[in-house]
């Protein structure tokens, strides 16, 4: 596609000439000619979506992911400590209830 704004052309070339003229975000690379007279944008190749990490453990109080690689990461959920009682013994409680699950001693 090409037009020109206040005497300077541009030229959009994007993966998908189909694609509806609605607004969407692009990402790619603009570049200018050296007599500033036509810029030109380039849409970069489309990129496969970023694969969240994998919940293992949903608690109360602590969730358990697993990555691509098989790296396990834990974490605490936002929420007061004062509305648990012995809030530090229920964390733990909590975290050995997730490795016995992912080490298979469940009972």
């Amino acid at each position: 596609m090409k037009k020109t704004f206040k005497g300077v052309t541009v030229t959009m070339m994007t993966n998908d000439e189909n694609e509806s003229e609605g607004r969407r975000v692009m990402n790619g690379a603009l570049s200018m000619s050296d007599d500033a007279k036509e810029a030109k944008f380039v849409e970069s190749a489309p990129r496969p979506r970023r694969q969240r990490a994998t919940k293992i453990v949903d608690g109360q109080l602590l969730s358990l992911t697993q990555n691509d690689r098989g790296q396990m990461r834990m974490h605490t959920k936002a929420v007061d400590p004062r509305d648990y009682p012995n809030y530090a013994f229920a964390l733990y409680c909590e975290a050995t209830e997730a490795m016995n699950k992912i080490l298979g001693n469940e009972e």
